[in-house]
């Protein structure tokens, strides 16, 4: 008989932000359109970049004293999680759990993968660029 699997537990998806780590160096060695070349999806780093980007913002400006700015920054930091989370939420199949996964996970997964993405670029900062022969 075929070998059972075990569901995923609820943090899989945090944990697989490790990856991006991998595509910091398939942007090093193959360039700006490994995607395209490896016929691979694009993913979401930049979203997750913008979203992650605006949270730390909106954390910046308000220890600095700039409500105002710290709102807005709030609100695009809100906004990107918010569809992040809806575009996981919406195939379903929407259960109390699946819905309370997808809304923790959603808040959490830009950083993570952020965090990785850059680390990833700054381990590999030094890989020489792949040299492609011609067919």
């Amino acid at each position: 008989s075929a070998p059972r699997s075990r569901p995923a537990d609820r943090w899989v998806s945090l944990r697989a932000q490790r990856g991006n780590a991998d595509d910091a160096l398939m942007l090093r060695l193959h360039g700006p359109d490994w995607w395209r070349k490896a016929v691979a999806p694009r993913g979401r780093i930049r979203s997750h970049l913008a979203v992650t980007a605006a949270g730390a913002a909106a954390c910046a400006l308000a220890a600095a004293g700039r409500p105002r700015a710290a709102a807005v920054a709030g609100l695009g930091w809100a906004a990107g999680t918010a569809e992040f989370a809806w575009a996981r939420i919406t195939p379903g199949p929407r259960t109390r759990e699946e819905v309370t996964t997808m809304a923790v996970t959603s808040v959490l997964i830009p950083p993570a993968a952020t965090w990785h993405w850059l680390t990833g670029r700054w381990r590999h900062r030094n890989a020489p660029a792949w040299r492609e022969v011609a067919a």
